[in-house]
């Protein structure tokens, strides 16, 4: 017996069908990944966080973001927020888009000093997703700007300069690879970013201990 042909708008919704049913299944796929890596992450930060401070609020942002906001911090900090921003996986066109980008799994931590930084400088992975933003969007063109490997180092003056190569080694110790370290006098004065460090052998709570060494770094002598 022979099948009538299928009429092609029988196809078309079939086809549509389909590709919507793998979205979906994908979607879902891509937001466990997520939550798998983002639970990962918070596990590994719990120890940190008292160094830190002794209350932290928590939320999800999407499926792609946690946030964790300190308002009232140890010292040298007067309020902290920290961001676990994890690859888009749960959308597909996104994910590769950003992912070529250089985009990755990366701990962003933002203090507020008690007082402002007394230098103004950026060190960032140019080509890191983190890096090209802030080159792009935040590192005024006026600052001069020298390179390092994979590294571009912009400052304010040559005394900023200075200050941002001997603070670098102690941002790299935080674990995983730094691709983003600013410091302002505007809030937020430290802004640092680091991929996936809860996948390495550092601790959080040695992480912490750096990034509270390196406000204390960059506050004003008195």
């Amino acid at each position: 017996m022979t099948l009538p042909p299928l009429d092609p708008s029988t196809i078309a919704i079939g086809l549509a069908m389909i590709v919507a049913l793998g979205i979906f299944v994908w979607f879902f796929v891509g937001m466990q990944m997520n939550l798998t890596r983002g639970n990962a992450a918070l596990r590994w930060l719990k120890d940190g966080l008292s160094l830190l401070t002794e209350k932290t609020s928590l939320r999800w942002l999407g499926s792609s973001v946690i946030q964790l906001t300190m308002t009232s911090p140890r010292a040298p900090f007067k309020h902290i927020d920290i961001l676990v921003m994890m690859e888009p996986r749960d959308v597909v066109p996104l994910w590769v888009l950003t992912y070529r980008q250089g985009r990755r799994d990366t701990l962003i931590l933002r203090g507020h000093l008690r007082r402002a930084a007394r230098h103004e400088f950026d060190i960032v992975d140019r080509h890191s997703w983190s890096g090209k933003d802030a080159l792009a969007h935040h590192t005024p063109d006026a600052w001069p700007r020298s390179e390092s490997g994979s590294y571009t180092f912009a400052a304010e003056n040559q005394s900023a300069a200075g200050v941002a190569r001997e603070l670098m080694p102690l941002a790299q110790r935080m674990g995983g690879r730094l691709v983003r370290f600013s410091a302002r006098r505007t809030v937020p004065n430290v802004e640092i970013h680091i991929v996936a460090p809860w996948r390495g052998d550092v601790s959080s709570k040695d992480a912490a201990q750096v990034f509270k060494d390196i406000g204390e770094a960059l506050l004003p002598r008195l």
